[in-house]
């Protein structure tokens, strides 16, 4: 019974929007403390709940539309989940995030176009997905779904959706500054809204007017309509249009003159975003303040509130926002004198339009870094590297390249206001002549903006000619005095004429102004091209009476200059030969000399070769003799003694000989391979030599046995050079072999030894046999000695 008390009471809603939304909104939580129960009722009100919040806080809506969503999907409700995904997407949206709106509302519009095709909420998915692309600024998309979904409404009958569309529409035909039909789509939608007695959203119809008067110069209209939007709202309920509109009227304001109510209605703009916590209108808030303040010339103040508005940008990480307040921060300290901080801020400004691939962003950054250029005084200039007499000329390259951006734009305000700074600069310069053409062109998009202006508020004003008609009629069916409506009718245009009188004298005072200094450009510019015109011819004059002796100089010195150059060529010509005989006969001189060392070192290495060999026998000689030869006597003699001292005799003279045969040639080299001979060695020099040798070895058969055997050689005679010379601790040993090389390193920590004298001193045979086994089998051998010990490398292609 209980559940279908409140089921009723939740159906019933819609017909409570007579009442205060805020105390519908209280009693719709009140309500939602109560239920508990996780069902379909419970996720309708949760829905309701948002509905009703999106008028006065969208952030906070948000969280229920995401309870919503969450319960929807729960309990496995398609209908419910949809709808979730629709008003989600219109809380984010609102939120300033259309993107992640438009994946919602693909979800939603998926299920009401295949099973609910002619529920009101497929038209309004089309609208907002309308109004999202329009955020985007894609307006031709959004004209595409605003237009689906306002037919919708139409077929369906709907007049809210069909109002709401119509006011989405408007924001598009301005987009595309097709004003006549954004003020008919402005008129139907509040037409419709009248009829549903919505003055809430009669609010939105009106801000969109004012906004657009407003764009236009229309001030005092754009006035009136942000005036009666405010009356249509309680403002002891903060709101986002309570805010939207308190901002507006900051912005008239400033433009009226009227600083006082700027100051007023922006503070309280910052009231309204600090109750709402909306992180977005806060900073937006305290910009807009900031900007109050350093129209009033209030630098303090107006640094406070940029500095407030930074921290809370940058905390939301709104970038577009950051590059507003960057900008607003560079000009602010400039005229503080502070210009590190400004410097430091412009240039912030700069590198994120960059980073946003905003043009009209960059445009704006370039010329107020030009600014700064033509601003600071020299020893600012100095410190950024550039001349004072080059500030002009740096201002100007920023300024051209802000208009060029402009320019391609299509920005026509921006383009006539960077014409009046280059006009201003080419004066400074004292290029009058310039000064003008860019004064002209100046005031000539100047007049062609407020024609265009003019054209599009008569436009405006046919179509509000229409809707005071309407309005009229309304009034008189109210059954007002006609007497009375035409007394009210008639101050009306009386108001409207004195103020358009007033903004004809100040656009014709402007104008005026305008043609003075233009005048004023003009006479310079020719003032200063007759200056020029004497100067040149005086110039001439000068220079032809001297024209003469200077020809006759220069062919005295043509002809001095030739005798010279002769001169000169001859004594280039025989340095240039001689400096070639001198190059070539020291080249001859090298070639020789290094042919008679290697002579030299050939005959030393035969000569070394051939007492190392008669060495080598006579050693093997000795060892026979006193090894061998030796045992074998004493074998005679013991032969009649023990069997076992008989044996053991036998025993080492079977070691002598295989040692000598070692020595002489490995034992079974082509059976076993280089590697296990390399370990061998090793083993077998450190346990004689009492020497540590490390090993590093990659290699399979890379080379035939004999070429092998030369390696081995060469790693045998290294370690005796080490153990010999060295007077080392240690040594490593590096073989590897790959497709295309195989590489040696023998590597020790010894005293080393000067490698040229060495090598050259005639007793090198080690090294040099060395060398001479690598370039049997094809290789290079490179020494390499200092007194933290010696590398030798041997590189063998494969």
């Amino acid at each position: 019974m209980r559940k279908l008390f409140l089921y009723v009471l939740l159906m019933c809603s819609p017909y409570l929007l007579q009442a205060q939304n805020k105390k519908k909104l209280d009693s719709l939580l009140r309500l939602n403390n109560v239920y508990l129960k996780k069902d379909t009722v419970k996720t309708k009100l949760l829905l309701d709940i948002h509905s009703t919040y999106v008028l006065f806080d969208s952030r906070t809506g948000l969280k229920y539309a995401d309870e919503a969503l969450e319960l929807a999907q729960t309990i496995h409700h398609p209908f419910f989940t949809a709808t979730a995904q629709l008003q989600k997407g219109q809380s984010l949206q609102d939120n300033g995030k259309p993107e992640e709106a438009l994946q919602l509302y693909a979800l939603s519009r998926q299920y009401f176009e295949s099973k609910n095709k002619n529920h009101f909420n497929l038209g309004s998915i089309y609208v907002s997905m309308g109004s999202a692309y329009s955020i985007q600024q894609k307006p031709n998309l959004a004209l595409q779904y605003l237009q689906k979904g306002l037919n919708f409404f139409l077929e369906q009958k709907y007049k809210r959706g069909a109002a709401n569309a119509y006011l989405a529409l408007s924001t598009s035909y301005q987009q595309m500054n097709d004003w006549a039909k954004a003020e008919e789509a402005l008129k139907k939608s509040e037409a419709l809204y009248r009829e549903l007695k919505d003055n809430l959203s009669i609010t939105l119809v009106l801000i969109k007017r004012g906004r657009s008067q407003f764009d236009t110069g229309n001030y005092q209209r754009a006035l009136d309509s942000f005036l009666k939007a405010l009356q249509l709202l309680d403002e002891s309920i903060y709101s986002n249009r309570l805010y939207e509109i308190y901002s507006l009227l900051g912005d008239i304001f400033n433009r009226i003159g009227d600083l006082d109510k700027v100051l007023l209605y922006k503070q309280k703009a910052v009231l309204v975003a600090e109750s709402l916590g909306r992180e977005p209108l806060i900073a937006e808030s305290y910009l807009n303040l900031g900007v109050a303040y350093y129209v009033l010339n209030n630098f303090d103040q107006s640094l406070f509130y940029y500095l407030k508005a930074l921290s809370v940008a940058k905390k939301i990480d709104d970038k577009p926002k950051l590059f507003i307040i960057y900008s607003k921060l560079g000009p602010a300290y400039l005229r503080q004198k502070d210009f590190e901080k400004s410097w430091m801020y412009l240039q912030e400004a700069h590198k994120l339009s960059r980073e946003l691939q905003n043009s009209r962003h960059i445009a704006a950054s370039l010329h107020d870094i030009g600014n700064y250029y033509y601003t600071v005084p020299d020893s600012i200039l100095l410190k950024r590297s550039i001349e004072p007499s080059q500030r002009y000329q740096k201002s100007l390259e920023y300024n051209i390249q802000s208009l060029q951006l402009y320019e391609k734009a299509g920005d026509r305000r921006n383009i006539s206001a960077r014409w009046a700074s280059l006009s201003i600069l080419y004066r400074d310069m004292g290029d009058f002549k310039q000064a003008y053409n860019a004064y002209k062109k100046f005031i000539a998009i100047k007049d062609s903006i407020l024609n265009e202006n003019i054209k599009n508020e008569v436009i405006r004003k046919e179509a509000q000619y229409d809707f005071d008609k309407k309005e009229a009629q309304l009034k008189y069916e109210q059954q007002l005095i006609a007497k009375e409506l035409e007394k009210e009718k008639l101050l009306t245009i009386q108001q409207q004429q004195a103020i358009q009188i007033t903004n004809q004298t100040l656009i014709l005072s402007e104008k005026d102004r305008d043609l003075q200094r233009l005048a004023y450009l003009q006479e310079k510019a020719k003032k200063q091209e007759r200056e020029q015109e004497l100067k040149l011819a005086w110039q001439d004059k000068k220079l032809q009476s001297s024209q003469l002796l200077v020809l006759t100089r220069e062919r005295a010195l043509q002809l001095q200059t030739l005798a010279q150059k002769n001169a000169l060529i001859g004594f280039l010509i025989a340095s240039m030969l001689g400096l070639v005989l001198a190059v070539l006969s020291f080249y001859l001189w090298q070639r020789q000399k290094r042919l008679n060392q290697e002579k030299v070192n050939s005959m030393n290495f035969t000569k070394q070769l051939l007492q190392n060999t008669e060495e080598e026998r006579q050693r093997i000689a000795s060892d026979l003799h006193d090894s061998i030869s030796h045992e074998l006597l004493t074998l005679k003699n013991i032969l009649q003694g023990d069997i076992a001292t008989v044996s053991g005799k036998i025993d080492n003279i079977i070691n002598d000989v295989r040692s000598i045969s070692r020595n002489l040639h490995p034992v079974l080299f082509d059976q076993i391979g280089l590697v296990l001979n390399i370990k061998t060695l090793v083993e077998r020099f450190e346990n004689q030599n009492d020497f540590m040798v490390m090993t590093d070895i990659d290699y399979e058969s890379a080379l035939t046995s004999p070429d092998e055997l030369q390696l081995y050689r060469i790693i045998q005679e290294a370690l005796s050079n080490v153990l010999k010379y060295a007077n080392a601790h240690a040594a490593k040993i590096t073989l590897q072999a790959t497709e295309k090389q195989v590489f040696l390193e023998i590597r020790d920590n010894g005293k080393g030894f000067d490698v040229e004298k060495t090598l050259n001193s005639g007793k090198a045979f080690g090294l040099h046999n060395i060398i001479e086994r690598a370039r049997v089998i094809g290789g290079t051998t490179q020494f390499q000695s200092t007194s933290k010990g010696t590398v030798i490398s041997i590189v063998i292609p494969l």
